[in-house]
């Protein structure tokens, strides 16, 4: 997706969420069919904190090493800042994965969002943003999975 246009990527992420919804409103039978797997089985989607989150400096996150590498370095003057804009749309997309019977997600924490600043000072709002993002995972049934995205501070 880097090497897309902002106009591309909307497009390419506009397709995979109607694909998504197609996919959620198979019938009763075809899904159970599809979900044939052992009760057990985890079905698991995820991603990487730069390639979705977006919310540049939104919540009081800070600037990490991603935000200065991608200002004039990708094609079409692209950046991370909106990426996915997960940081904002987190509720529908949690929503979009249940719908598709998704039952555990794999998330990175950005650090620049948890330590804008340093590894002393605790941005609350970013820590909030986590604890409701899990709460609500939890909520609909889908098992949380986490990581720091250590590649994440200057």
């Amino acid at each position: 997706l880097h090497l897309l246009s902002r106009r591309q990527r909307q497009m390419c992420i506009r397709d995979s969420v109607v694909r998504a919804r197609k996919s959620a409103k198979l019938s009763y039978d075809r899904r159970r069919m599809i979900m044939a797997f052992s009760k057990d089985f985890i079905w698991c989607v995820g991603g990487a904190a730069v390639q979705q989150d977006g919310g540049y400096l939104d919540g009081g996150k800070g600037l990490n090493i991603w935000d200065a590498l991608s200002d004039g370095h990708i094609k079409h003057n692209d950046t991370c800042h909106i990426a996915c804009d997960h940081y904002q749309k987190w509720k529908e997309d949690l929503r979009l994965l249940k719908e598709i019977g998704v039952n555990s997600y794999r998330f990175s924490i950005s650090l620049a969002r948890i330590y804008p600043t340093d590894e002393y000072t605790v941005n609350k709002q970013g820590v909030k943003f986590y604890i409701d993002l899990v709460n609500e995972l939890e909520r609909l049934g889908i098992q949380p999975v986490f990581r720091p995205h250590t590649r994440n501070r200057y």
